[in-house]
């Protein structure tokens, strides 16, 4: 039960930062790190982190928390960044690409992930629902063979 309130948190916490609304300082609010994404949001590569910097797993533990859940939240927004890399989204807390966009990623055990992002424009505001065809996480599978000690080498390669 613990473990699905530390995912809830991972998800809401990302609900809340996987928005992005016109600056409203003079200073930037966005990091504008080429590093990350360039400025239409496309992420460099595949190790792209999609989260701001600011958001650690580690400063909003307390110490009753273990480094097992700390792992876990890590390895929560390292799978979210993974999957958003291929549902091809922009970095949306790099740079800001010119309307408000807010997204929720739906990671289901399952089911295959479902991105919902809605754009705010001076028309009106669009919602756009995409699915991926599995995971971009989900363990590659192998092919696994048995062959019995006693079958003979045609009945083993009859096998294979």
């Amino acid at each position: 039960m613990q473990r699905f309130y530390s995912a809830l948190f991972a998800g809401l916490t990302g609900l809340c930062f996987g928005g992005a609304s016109a600056p409203i300082s003079p200073t930037p609010a966005y990091p504008q790190n080429p590093a990350i994404s360039d400025a239409q949001g496309r992420p460099r590569d595949t190790t792209t982190f999609y989260f701001p910097a600011a958001l650690s797993c580690v400063d909003q533990l307390t110490d009753k928390m273990q480094y097992s859940q700390t792992a876990y939240c890590q390895m929560a927004l390292a799978s979210a960044s993974a999957n958003l890399f291929f549902f091809k989204a922009p970095v949306l807390s790099n740079y800001y690409l010119g309307n408000d966009t807010y997204r929720f990623l739906w990671l289901r055990s399952f089911h295959r992930p479902v991105l919902l992002t809605l754009t705010q424009q001076a028309g009106g505001a669009t919602l756009r629902t995409q699915f991926l065809t599995k995971s971009a996480t989900a363990p590659r599978l192998e092919q696994i063979l048995f062959v019995p000690p006693t079958a003979s080498q045609a009945e083993a390669a009859r096998l294979q």
